[in-house]
């Protein structure tokens, strides 16, 4: 998976693999308790919603 991403990355990606990125990213923030990775996290989680509601 994308470690790092941007919007126009994410906008070339199709609905399953946007599905697969975001619980991929869920799983990350349930499994770790720094503060400055879950806030990290929880940007891009913001992010790759966007990007499939836009999709």
């Amino acid at each position: 998976m994308l470690d790092q991403f941007n919007t126009a990355s994410l906008a070339k990606l199709g609905r399953a693999e946007l599905l697969a990125l975001l619980a991929n990213y869920q799983a990350k923030l349930l499994s770790t308790s720094d503060e400055m990775e879950r806030a990290k996290l929880q940007s891009q989680i913001s992010m790759i919603r966007s990007a499939f509601e836009l999709g």
